[in-house]
Parts: structure tokens; sequence; C-alpha cells
């Protein structure tokens, strides 16, 4: 997931993928957007896709035929000033709600340090930071993280019996799995791994089984969203995810749009963080239009967008401002 970097596209660059790169960023929206009913159900459901997909990409690009370890300390750094600016924004905000009286000065503490409603998604900088951490120890000590695959779908078996069977057999068992879902992260970090990994057996997959794969995940989401309502993964959904991976690394050019291609690749991270801001914010004004809870990801996307991609421009702008200032030599 590239996060607030420039430099555009290339020709190999995977244009597949950074288009669901974008969708996955409006999905994440859709989840912390709480869409109600029996609609709101299936479509949280379908959106569980875009977690799994994060991984799987950061597992994906980080292998290399000659190794990883002189790329990866710039990728842990990266991370923590993300964490950091994530951080930042929100103890701002939270300063704001304390003038206001909304909150008190413990509630400001307890958020910095742990997390919030509106910045409890920290975790998965904080996951994919001890990912890239253990990748670095593995690779300094010549060890090859592939090789975890039978731990990370024993990890995957595991979440699936607390989210979904046990639930659907009655057990209430679903913030069980919740504690257990961080780990989910280390699967399919290495899943993406693998398969880049394993390009060539991927260049011989059938387009038409994968898509219809992944139809058939999505399907079956859909229907065990229906029974088991809000939790975090489905069986359906890994299939999906995996064979739409599998489908974008396959196809690299099968989305066309420049502007998914532009959103996945440059401004997807910044959504991310941004974006349970703009959830705060409406909450806050109490929104009285008939409806809106069922609108309110696509106005939380869009404005996201618009402000991810107004603050690139301005960092462009200011860089390419320092660079001529560099050029020009006093006489």
């Amino acid at each position: 997931m590239k996060i607030l970097k420039g430099g555009g596209g290339s020709r190999s660059e995977n244009k597949t993928l950074r288009g669901i790169t974008a969708l996955a960023a409006f999905c994440v929206v859709i989840i912390h957007c709480n869409v109600p009913g029996t609609f709101g159900d299936v479509v949280t459901g379908l959106s569980r896709f875009a977690v799994p997909c994060f991984f799987m990409i950061s597992g994906y690009y980080l292998f290399s035929k000659n190794g990883y370890l002189e790329k990866i300390p710039n990728k842990i750094w990266n991370t923590v000033k993300l964490i950091l600016i994530l951080k930042v924004m929100y103890l701002i905000i939270d300063f704001i709600l304390l003038k206001n009286g909304t909150i008190g000065m413990n509630d400001v503490a307890y958020n910095f340090i742990i997390s919030s409603d509106y910045n409890q998604h920290v975790w998965f900088l904080y996951a994919l930071l001890a990912l890239y951490v253990f990748s670095y120890l593995a690779a300094k000590h010549n060890f090859d993280i592939s090789r975890l695959f039978g731990i990370a779908i024993v990890i995957i078996v595991i979440d699936l019996i607390f989210s979904e069977l046990l639930p659907v057999c009655g057990f209430d068992t679903v913030q069980i799995s919740n504690k257990i879902y961080p780990f989910i992260g280390l699967s399919f970090f290495i899943i993406g791994y693998l398969i880049r990994k394993n390009m060539k057996y991927v260049k011989s997959l059938l387009t038409n089984k994968l898509l219809a794969i992944s139809v058939m995940g999505g399907g079956l989401s859909v229907i065990e969203s229906i029974f088991v309502s809000r939790t975090n993964l489905y069986f359906g959904i890994i299939v999906f995810t995996v064979a739409l991976f599998l489908f974008a690394i396959k196809n690299p050019s099968k989305i066309k749009s420049r502007i998914l291609t532009y959103v996945g690749r440059e401004l997807s991270g910044g959504i991310y963080i941004i974006h349970p801001a703009i959830i705060l914010i409406f909450d806050l004004m109490q929104t009285k239009i008939e409806g809106f809870e069922y609108i309110e990801p696509v106005f939380v996307y869009a404005i996201s967008v618009i402000m991810m991609f107004c603050f690139s421009i301005s960092m462009k702008v200011m860089k390419n401002m320092q660079n001529r200032r560099a050029v020009i030599k006093p006489t």
C-alpha cells in the first residue's frame, strides 16, 4: 500500500492491482461507516476483503529474488512515520474535542496511547510494522518466511472457527475472534509473499477460472454475512480475495481507468489514515438527511480522495519549488 508518495506510474506498473487497491480503500470506509440493516451486513461482509488484500500487497512487494534485506529498513521507517502522522493528527482532533468539552483529559491520554473509536484503524500499521521488523530479523538470520505458510493457514482456520463456525452453532465468540483477527495479517502477508515467489505458477493459471472462483467466493460471503453478520472474516472472503489478487497479478492491465490507478497508487494510504476523521465530523454534525447512513461511505470516500489529492499536489509543488531554489546558485 503506497502511501503519500508521488512519482507516478511506470510501464511495468500493475494497473489492475492499483485499481483493486483503490476499491479496497473504499471498502475500508464502508466497514467503518457501519451501514445499517441487512444491506449493511452484506456490503460490510463483502468489504472485508480489503484488509487481507492490503496485507497480501505488502507481502507481495516485499519479495525480491535477490533478497529484501536492503529495502526493508525503508519500509519500516515509512510505516513508523505513518503511525506518527496518524497519532499526531488524531491527537489534535482529541484536543479540539477536549476544548469543546466532548471528552476529558483521561480520554485524550487513552486515545493517544491505546486507541479510540475513530483511530483504532492504527492497528493495521502496528501489525504491518511488526511484520516488517520480523521479516528483517528473519532475513538477517537467513530464515525464509515462506516456511511459515503452515502457521499462516492454522491462524486463518482458528479465526474462522471463532468468527463464523462457533457463532453459527450458537456460541458468542465474535469478541474472541476480534482478538485473534490482527494475527491474520501474518497469514495474508505470507500468502502475498508466496504468490510473488511463485510467479511462474501464477502465470499458468486460467483467467476465467480465477474470475469464476472470485465470484463464487463473493457469493458465498454474501450468504455467510446474512447468517453471521458483522464478523471480521468469512471463508468466502478468503476465496474471493486470493482469487481476485491472483487475477490482478495474472492480468496487470485489465483495469484501464487512470483515475482508479492514480487513487490506488498515490492516495489509498492517505484515505486510510484520514477517513475516520471525516466520519467523526459527520457523526458530530448529526446529519438529519433521511437515508444518509446508506450513502455516507460515498461522501466520506469522495471527500477523502479530494483532500488527499489536494495534499499530494501541494507536496509536489513545494518539492518542485525547493528543487528550483537548489538549482539557482547565488551570483
